[in-house]
């Protein structure tokens, strides 16, 4: 899955990671995660992930909030 805005990537920092299956998410990955999880427990998670603007991010999980 990919963002179905046109935004272009020139922001990295406006990515957030997407659960493709949140039965399969083991932790949230955000800063907190990164300084107390080992660097091979963050990229299997990761994978588990798509990117996401965060306008995407918020209209696919906005029924949820």
């Amino acid at each position: 899955m990919s963002c179905g805005c046109e935004y272009d990537g020139s922001n990295g920092a406006m990515f957030q990671f997407h659960h493709r299956d949140p039965k399969q998410k083991t932790m949230p990955l955000n800063l907190a995660t990164l300084y107390r999880v080992s660097e091979a427990k963050v990229l299997a998670e990761a994978a588990k992930c798509d990117l996401l603007c965060g306008n995407c991010h918020m209209i696919l999980h906005g029924g949820e909030y």
